[in-house]
């Protein structure tokens, strides 16, 4: 599953115009530390503009294998 944490809405909208892949999950707004947990639960891939991934997100997402980070600073995003 590739799950779109922060997806905008202006982003959401370019989505619905697209072939997006058979579960593909984007989140519209910024999630918090509970929230982004749950969304990537039984995620593989996470899209991320700008939501910081704690330490604990990992151990909370044993699924997550890959963060593709769509800016530039990622080590300013993720622990």
């Amino acid at each position: 599953m590739i799950v779109y944490v922060d997806c905008s809405p202006f982003m959401q909208e370019l989505l619905a115009e697209c072939d997006v892949p058979p579960g593909f999950r984007a989140h519209v707004g910024k999630p918090d530390t509970r929230e982004l947990a749950e969304l990537l639960a039984d995620a593989t891939v996470a899209l991320d503009s700008n939501t910081r991934f704690e330490a604990e997100i990992f151990a909370r997402c044993p699924t997550l294998r890959s963060i593709v980070f769509l800016g530039s600073g990622a080590k300013n995003y993720i622990d």
